[in-house]
């Protein structure tokens, strides 16, 4: 009984310190975060994509879109996406500018006010 006890205690202790030393490693410090602020920007314009091509779906189930204007609004939603893409390529290094992202996020605007 003693010793499963000791065992039972030798297992909670390497435990714990095994969660401390992951949990010390996941946490990032200021300056080197894996997640930069260009993915988390690149993140809300996709979500941005996606969200609007669901929404003229939506839309377009319901009947307040007709096909034509589904059809026209998902070509206008594509043509941003493309844009977007030729960005990345320009810049050659998987980052938009600020220029282009206020660009394509005015691009979105402009669509989801249709929608």
């Amino acid at each position: 009984m003693k010793n499963l006890f000791v065992f039972g205690i030798s297992f909670l202790a390497v435990a714990g310190m095994t969660s401390l030393a992951l949990a010390a490693n996941a946490t990032p410090t200021p300056g080197s975060s894996t997640v930069s602020n260009a993915g988390a920007v690149s993140h809300n314009i996709n979500f941005r994509f996606r969200q609007d091509m669901m929404q003229v779906q939506k839309d377009l189930h319901t009947g307040k879109l007709t096909q034509a204007q589904a059809t026209s609004l998902q070509g206008q939603i594509k043509a941003i996406r493309k844009q977007e893409l030729a960005d990345y390529k320009t810049n050659g290094n998987k980052q938009l500018t600020a220029a282009q992202t206020s660009s394509l996020e005015q691009s979105l605007g402009q669509i989801e006010m249709q929608i």
